[in-house]
């Protein structure tokens, strides 16, 4: 109990010591706050006396703030012009520093490098007017404001006004192009125009067109498909791709049209060395003076030569050029500069040569059968290519028309020689047969004919069509083929009509003659399916007409003089006895057998070539023969024969001896008599 009574006086002991020290502690803080207190009155005291001179001092600041602002205002101003003027100087410098390395590099060491700077400079280029404006408008600004501010004189400023001025008037772009005689590109361009040129000289390559004379892609026929002509390379690729960018390159800097002039001239020339592989020796024959002096068979020959010559050229060597002009230059505008580009080319080349000398052909004055068939030739030579040169030659005006001149000069003289034929056929004096048979103009002309309507069915055709003129008998007449085939044919049949009479003594193997020549035509006109067409029906029916009127008149005039002696006139009338009747008869039926035989020795060396047209005319002697000898022996023969010695017999012949005699005419052989018993 003690012991607690203790430690409790100790805690309370403890607690009123603590409660001392915080008295003397609250007892010092008071006497600081008293402190703290009296300094707070003096500086409110020095507070209130700086309030009332602060008005004072912010008037006496007043000029001091205004410069300050004009000064920041200025500041941005000029550091904004400046950055403008900084950007232009950098421009200037890359311009400087590009232009030295274009002088001084050569494009043939690394042309894709050389471009790049080239494109670079073009950039900056480009880049100079945008960024000089900013800088004009920016100085513009700072005189501006310096005007306002009216911090310069009026001289000053007036001064920095004209310079902006005169800034202003100023191209920098175009003061640079006028540098070095055209520029800072003047140089470049001029580097990579040469590059060009040596780049053609060096990649292009001469095409040996006579590896492609027997080529069936390139053969002269119709089935040759257009959209699979041949290209071949003219230029390595590579090579190509480089004269591309080359040219697109002086084209956007306006130097293309000497990149144009060097490739004109380097592809003519090496067009022209490509056709020489073709040894084309004939084209030195391209006059009409040369063509003169030269025989048909040469000039055959050099057609056929031209055909495949010409077709090469044109499907091959013409279709690639146009090809490696679209791929060097596809950019050029308009397309039409182009295709005229491709013209210069044909026309440096000396195509022209090709149709002049077929034209040159077509106006000589040879065999016109032979002419005619040349003249076809290249008719559907230059017909087969139609397509092909439409295609190759599209948009090429001049060229096109020199072609389309080609084609009319052969149709005008493919008829014109046509009607140099007729003329010759009508007019020709070649002698007839000896035998009467085959007439060689006759055989000609239907052979001719037959072999042109089926070798040239469409080319004649288109010769002789109404759009084209023709000169029949010195003038102009439009003529359709089957007019024209009718007038060979009257021309022939003229022909015949008046040789026949002329070559034979004996107009009874004129009959022969004509009768064999015009059956030979009908005959002939079976096999030719193009000329008999032509010709029509009504033709084959007048010239059967022709044939049956020549066997009538030479039964007619060659058996009279037989018949006649089998004749009853006259034996009734002097027969005042009968012996004087049997003289009579004798001497009638001796000379019916002599002039039988005469006309069978006679006809049996005649021929008759149309074993058809034999058999009816030996027929027909049969006919007309036969049943009157029957008939006058049957009558008479008791007569005839009574009192004869057997080895005096006047009745030499029977009817079947007669018959078979008969059958041995126009065989052209000798005769042979054989008399009956």
């Amino acid at each position: 109990m003690v012991e607690d009574t203790a430690a409790s006086l100790q805690r309370c002991t403890l607690h009123q010591q603590k409660l001392l020290a915080a008295r003397s502690n609250l007892a010092k803080r008071l006497g600081e706050l008293s402190h703290i207190q009296g300094k707070l009155h003096d500086a409110e005291s020095k507070l209130l006396d700086l309030d009332q001179k602060l008005p004072l001092l912010y008037d006496a600041m007043a000029p001091i703030r205004s410069r300050a602002a004009y000064a920041s205002g200025l500041a941005s101003r000029v550091d904004s012009a400046l950055d403008h003027a900084s950007a232009v100087l950098d421009i200037f410098k890359s311009i400087q520093t590009t232009e030295r390395k274009l002088r001084n590099e050569d494009p043939r060491h690394d042309l894709r490098k050389y471009l790049a700077m080239v494109c670079c400079m073009e950039r900056y280029l480009h880049m100079l007017p945008d960024a000089y404006g900013p800088s004009l408008h920016g100085l513009e600004g700072v005189i501006g404001f310096l005007n306002q501010s009216r911090a310069l004189d009026r001289y000053s400023l007036s001064k920095l006004r004209n310079e902006l001025e005169q800034s202003k008037s100023l191209d920098p772009c175009a003061e640079l192009m006028s540098m070095n005689d055209g520029g800072l590109l003047s140089i470049p361009l001029r580097k990579l125009e040469n590059e060009f040129g040596r780049l053609l000289v060096e990649n292009c390559t001469v095409v040996d067109l006579s590896a492609y004379l027997n080529s069936s892609d390139v053969a002269n026929s119709p089935e040759a498909s257009v959209a699979a002509l041949p290209v071949v390379a003219l230029i390595k690729q590579d090579a190509i791709i480089q004269l591309l960018v080359i040219a697109d390159r002086l084209r956007v800097n306006g130097r293309l049209d000497e990149c144009l002039h060097l490739y004109r001239e380097a592809r003519g020339r090496m067009v022209k060395k490509s056709m020489a592989t073709l040894k084309p020796e004939y084209l030195r024959h391209a006059s009409a003076e040369a063509l003169r002096d030269q025989k048909w068979e040469d000039i055959h020959r050099f057609l056929y030569a031209w055909l495949q010559d010409f077709t090469a050229v044109v499907r091959v060597l013409m279709a690639s050029e146009r090809e490696l002009c679209n791929q060097v230059f596809p950019t050029l505008d308009p397309p039409l500069e182009r295709t005229r580009l491709f013209e210069e080319i044909v026309q440096e080349s000396k195509f022209s040569l090709f149709p002049r000398f077929a034209e040159e052909v077509a106006c000589t004055q040879h065999r016109p059968e032979a002419l005619l068939v040349g003249l076809l030739d290249l008719i559907n030579g230059v017909g087969n290519l139609k397509d092909d040169i439409a295609k190759v030659f599209d948009g090429c005006a001049e060229t096109l028309a020199d072609l389309a001149s080609l084609q009319r000069t052969l149709v005008h003289n493919t008829c014109r020689a046509y009607w140099e034929l007729v003329k010759n056929v009508e007019t020709r004096q070649s002698d007839v047969p000896n035998d009467g048979g085959k007439d060689r103009n006759a055989s000609f002309v239907v052979n001719y004919m037959g072999m042109l309507l089926r070798d040239y069915p469409v080319t004649m055709e288109l010769a002789f069509s109404s759009q084209y003129s023709s000169k029949k008998a010195g003038a102009i007449v439009e003529a359709t083929l089957p007019s024209a085939a009718s007038s060979i044919m009257d021309a022939l049949e003229k022909s015949l009509e008046d040789r026949a009479p002329k070559g034979y003594n004996d107009p009874i193997l004129a009959h022969v003659f004509l009768m064999n020549n015009y059956r030979h035509v009908l005959v002939r006109l079976k096999e030719c399916d193009g000329l008999a067409k032509c010709l029509g029906e009504e033709f084959k029916v007048q010239w059967r007409k022709k044939v049956d009127h020549n066997m009538r008149s030479y039964l007619k005039k060659a058996w009279e003089k037989v018949m006649m002696h089998l004749s009853r006139e006259g034996l009734q009338m002097s027969s005042g006895g009968r012996g004087m009747s049997k003289d009579m008869l004798r001497s009638r039926l001796r000379a019916f057998n002599a002039s039988f035989e005469e006309t069978y020795k006679q006809q049996c060396r005649w021929v008759i070539l149309d074993d058809q047209l034999r058999d009816s005319v030996q027929l027909a002697i049969i006919q007309l023969l036969v049943p009157a000898y029957h008939s006058f022996i049957q009558s008479f023969g008791s007569l005839l024969e009574e009192g004869t010695h057997p080895h005096k017999r006047v009745v030499k012949y029977s009817g079947d001896r007669l018959q078979s005699m008969v059958r041995d005419l126009f065989e052209g052989k000798q005769p042979h008599f054989s008399t009956s018993e």
